[in-house]
């Protein structure tokens, strides 16, 4: 009996060495933990211009159902005039061509506001055209997204033919 006991302290005390020499229960982090913590991925922060055309987008999309139901638009919010402003995720992405493209926004923007209500749905139309038109060379992603702003069953007054759909 006395040897059973003694194997199973032997048993007992080399479980609590080997433990211990893993870290046991609450000790520190091994330096291998904290490179692994250190190698984590960075959660993805949104640019100012990103979060500036997030909120143009939902400005839109209110703009374009108050269209669709018959009212009109005459004020713009502050925020499409931070479209030259607003940090870019990449700085050299916001080239002359970006700027001279904005500015094309920016006119197309006002002129919805300058037209008879019942020609806004198409000057809303031509904006949503200079939003595609520089995300074609820009940045692709979001175009199928803008292009569902669209007023729908808008006549083009020079085409006399619907626009996109």
């Amino acid at each position: 009996m006395k040897s059973l006991w003694s194997a199973l302290l032997t048993a007992v005390a080399a479980i609590f060495l080997a433990v211990a020499s893993l870290g046991g229960c609450g000790s520190k982090k091994s330096s291998s933990d904290a490179k692994t913590a250190a190698e984590a991925p960075k959660m993805y922060r949104m640019s100012e211009l990103a979060l500036a055309m997030e909120e143009m987008y939902r400005s839109n999309a209110a703009f374009r159902d108050a269209l669709k139901s018959g009212m009109g638009i005459d004020s713009i919010p502050k925020v499409f005039y931070t479209i030259h402003s607003a940090q870019a995720t990449t700085a050299s992405d916001k080239d002359p061509m970006y700027h001279a493209m904005a500015d094309v926004f920016i006119e197309r923007m006002e002129a919805i506001t300058r037209v008879p209500a019942a020609e806004q749905p198409a000057a809303f139309n031509e904006m949503i055209d200079a939003c595609v038109s520089c995300h074609q060379v820009k940045c692709q992603g979001p175009i199928d997204r803008i292009n569902k702003l669209r007023v729908p069953d808008v006549v083009d007054a020079e085409a006399g033919s619907p626009p996109h759909r």
